[in-house]
């Protein structure tokens, strides 16, 4: 290689000569790498990612089966982020908004949430799965002392009725604060399906999300079909796209 260098240097202003060193095939100091840039490879604010880049991305299932009596007929909430609602905090953050009793039971060895809602008469279910290479429960404690930003929340139902679909998008997400004193704030937002998707069920919020401690969004898994029966269910999947994380 050596050898190469030294040619180089000493045919390097000498055009002929350097058409005859390219036999060489060697390497030439001083000659520009030239191929397809990439694009957006920054995003004009240091330390920001370029628009539409992700670090990461989980994906959560939430199946909502019904236990006891007849459907609950509204939309039923599940919250991602706020850890501390990961407690019982849970219970009086959706009791607080729905009038619902709520019981929580985590399943570590399976790796699922069991979130129970009764109005009284009828009792639902819906199971909380984290996927198979990351544990749900590391993720929900870990917003104690990080904030996870998202870019993009990706929803997909279980149906493709119209009637049902805006009857759910109606109320499909929504930004949930929480101060150390436990007031609430709840921000709506509005869910539509992504340029160029021609599934019906699938929905894309690309508001910025804050999953921490104190911030989250609660998703609203829709009802059951109105004839459903005891045992029925439905999956909904949910995908974060995370753009940043950091140290809180």
């Amino acid at each position: 290689m050596d050898k190469y260098l030294l040619l180089a240097d000493e045919y390097g202003n000498n055009l002929e000569d350097m058409e005859d060193f390219a036999r060489f095939r060697g390497l030439v100091r001083g000659t520009n790498v030239s191929g397809t840039p990439v694009k957006q490879g920054y995003s004009g604010v240091p330390g920001d990612l370029p628009t539409n880049s992700f670090v990461g991305n989980i994906g959560i299932s939430a199946r909502r089966t019904l236990l006891n009596g007849n459907r609950i007929d509204r939309n039923l909430p599940i919250f991602v982020g706020l850890a501390f609602a990961f407690s019982d905090y849970y219970n009086f953050l959706a009791q607080k908004n729905y009038n619902l009793q709520i019981n929580v039971i985590p399943d570590y060895q399976q790796n699922t949430l069991y979130y129970v809602y009764t109005d009284g008469v009828n009792t639902e279910q819906i199971e909380v799965m984290g996927g198979s290479n990351y544990n749900i429960f590391s993720f929900m404690q870990g917003l104690y002392n990080v904030r996870a930003l998202c870019n993009k929340v990706r929803i997909s139902l279980a149906f493709e009725d119209n009637s049902r679909l805006n009857a759910w998008q109606r109320e499909g997400m929504a930004i949930f604060k929480q101060s150390w004193l436990s007031n609430t704030e709840k921000q709506p937002v509005t869910v539509s399906r992504a340029p160029g998707q021609f599934n019906r069920s699938v929905y894309d919020s690309n508001i910025p999300v804050s999953l921490s401690n104190v911030e989250g969004i609660g998703v609203y898994i829709p009802p059951l079909p109105s004839d459903a029966r005891v045992n029925d269910n439905e999956t909904t999947d949910i995908t974060l796209y995370f753009s940043n994380l950091q140290r809180i």
